[in-house]
């Protein structure tokens, strides 16, 4: 196929193309499209039982013989109708055998639900059927074995092939049409059910049918008109000495061929005995009872879609796990995770519980003229852009007032530059209140004010997601040590932000584990996508751990920490500037309503990304000097 000139088809490894194609026929579902040179057709891997992870397609080097471009569709077509509706969650194959006849199922239904949805499918799905129908060699499939040749019998009608024409050259073509016969009602049923369980029940029907042992049909005969042959007493009815009946029929004939112990036909053809089979059924039965059956028999029509889930699980899992196992080394390493802290139990996490409407409204209402200025001290510092430049010497673009000297000089006519502007930054912000017994009353709600002043200024932000965090601690039970309780007002995503004013309701302990929550925090802001992550803690002092076995140095190590992982730390001192110890950027208010002039110049500087590098230097001082 090298020469068929695909274009945009050609090419190995992820094509960003056919993943774009895929992630709107899909609906996101799956985004992702290999190109596998080893491949031979299609198959769809997957991340879990419900989700496929990516398709893969063979690259155009690979294709089958005789697949052109409108087969590749169809194939991309019928991968992605697995990526939408297969969901193998809650039943499982147990074998080969079952693997494969639901398989065979499952792509009928998938294809039948794909052209539905798009009407352009139906052309393109019903061309790779065609091409991978037409490149069956009936040499081939003589070599198949009896089961192998039913089921690859049954993928072609499900798929659209016409059984006649495709049995017309078969050996066994009148055998495998009455399997057919009982086989086809089972199938459709699962072909129209709603999701891959009905698929797979359809396909156990079509197993324990397999099992089954039917008579074979009796040998139809072309026999002159007036010569009898029938059932049990059908002589007598026909009359002719030259008929030749069944069973007690020869003896109320008086006239007869006769015949050996089951009878004999016309042209030699001899006649089963009763209870006996045919060699194609009994091959088939005695595959199926020794299990005998190539679990690679490449029998449906498109992809082996359970083999390949089961690959690609044991493969994303191993993946996971690897991935997983790396980014718990690099957090001990670089120090967001404290292997051994001296608390009894596991940190807890809750989340707060939305305030009325009314209540929101009159916060609102209250610090409606602040949220307007911190959004515009801030935002273009936190939506900065790379670096712009101007390029000069261009023949179009602007027009540069200090060149033009040169045009009325005649020493240059290239007087226009262009502005090169960089790619806007997207940032990721957590504002984390201090909610311990010391932030009580006025504190509390100066803390609680101010979050929710930045969490208004930063919505609706482009490239900017904020998340709304709270922390203190809480005790294992009556009389032992505490823990530390970590609080969730609003999620990365979430738009909601009736839950901040509850931080004014949270029931707090006297002591606060400050480190300990800022390395969670941190870890929670790594796992978001963003070219830049910050953290502002709203704190009255200094930590308080439980029976002083966490304290200052346990924060300095944490701030330090997260530091070396590219987050940048804002501490703002609630009526206390013990922040100014621990933080490299750091502000103190005592009132909601300083975010306003001065203090807002101030905070606006902190987002500077100029600060970045020189906070970087203020927290290795801090850490040292612990």
């Amino acid at each position: 196929m090298g020469g068929s000139g695909f274009g945009i088809y050609g090419g190995r490894g992820n094509s960003r193309l056919l993943g774009g194609v895929t992630s709107v026929l899909s609906g996101g579902r799956c985004k992702q499209v290999t190109l596998d040179p080893r491949a031979s057709t299609g198959s769809a891997q997957y991340a879990d039982p419900t989700r496929v992870r990516r398709i893969v397609i063979p690259a155009e080097e690979s294709l089958p013989q005789g697949f052109g471009l409108d087969d590749v569709r169809g194939l991309l077509d019928h991968e992605t109708g697995h990526a939408i509706w297969s969901d193998f969650a809650g039943f499982c194959p147990q074998d080969a055998l079952e693997k494969q006849v639901t398989n065979i199922v499952e792509d009928a239904r998938i294809e039948l639900l794909i052209v539905k949805r798009y009407a352009g499918s139906a052309h393109n799905v019903a061309t790779m059927n065609r091409t991978i129908i037409g490149g069956i060699q009936t040499e081939a499939f003589e070599r198949m074995s009896a089961i192998e040749q039913a089921l690859g019998t049954l993928s072609v009608i499900l798929c659209g092939g016409d059984q006649d024409a495709f049995l017309a050259d078969k050996k066994y073509r009148v055998e495998l049409g009455a399997l057919m016969r009982r086989l086809l009602p089972l199938a459709e049923k699962g072909v129209k059910g709603s999701c891959s369980r009905d698929a797979y029940g359809a396909a156990l029907a079509i197993i324990n049918e397999l099992r089954k042992k039917p008579e074979p049909e009796q040998p139809k005969r072309d026999e002159p008109q007036g010569q009898g042959q029938g059932a049990e007493g059908e002589g007598e009815e026909q009359g002719q000495p030259q008929g030749q009946g069944a069973e007690g029929e020869d003896e109320e004939q008086g006239q007869g061929t006769p015949s050996d112990a089951g009878g004999r036909g016309s042209a030699g053809d001899a006649k089963p005995e009763p209870g006996s089979r045919s060699e194609f059924f009994d091959n088939l039965t005695s595959e199926l009872e020794a299990g005998t059956i190539d679990p690679n028999a490449a029998i449906s029509m498109a992809d082996q879609a359970f083999k390949a889930m089961e690959q690609a699980i044991q493969e994303a899992v191993q993946e996971e796990a690897r991935a997983a196992e790396k980014v718990d080394a690099r957090l001990v390493r670089t120090g967001l995770v404290k292997p051994i802290y001296p608390f009894t139990g596991t940190d807890a996490e809750k989340a707060l519980q939305p305030v009325d409407s009314h209540t929101l409204d009159r916060m609102l209402t209250r610090v409606k003229p602040l949220i307007m200025g911190v959004r515009s001290a801030i935002r273009v510092r936190i939506q900065a852009e790379g670096k712009t430049r101007l390029r000069m010497d261009r023949e179009d673009g602007i027009l540069v007032g200090k060149t033009i000297a040169g045009l009325a000089a005649g020493t240059t006519d290239r007087v226009f530059g262009l502005l090169h502007r960089g790619k806007s930054r997207s940032t990721a912000i957590s504002l984390v209140c201090d909610c311990s017994g010391s932030m009580s009353g006025p504190k509390l709600e100066t803390a609680t004010m101010s979050a929710l002043v930045l969490a208004e200024a930063l919505k609706g932000l482009p490239g900017v997601q904020t998340e709304v965090l709270g922390f203190t601690t809480a005790p294992t039970a009556p009389g032992s040590d505490h823990t530390a309780l970590n609080i969730v007002a609003k999620p990365f995503g979430s738009k909601d932000h009736s839950r901040i004013p509850g931080f004014m309701n949270q029931v707090r302990c006297s002591a606060n584990s400050d480190g300990r929550s800022l390395r969670w925090a941190a870890r929670r802001i790594l796992e978001t996508r963003a070219d830049r992550r910050i953290i502002i803690v709203l704190s009255d002092g200094l930590p308080s751990a439980p029976s002083g076995l966490e304290g200052q140095s346990d924060l300095r190590s944490a701030v330090a920490a997260c530091e070396r992982n590219g987050i940048e730390l804002v501490g703002i001192g609630i009526c206390d500037a013990s922040v100014r110890s621990f933080y490299p950027k750091a502000i103190v208010i005592n009132r909601v309503e300083e975010l306003s002039g001065t203090i807002l110049r101030e905070l606006g500087k902190l987002f500077d990304p100029a600060a970045v590098a020189g906070g970087k230097r203020d927290a290795g001082r801090l850490s040292a000097a612990s």
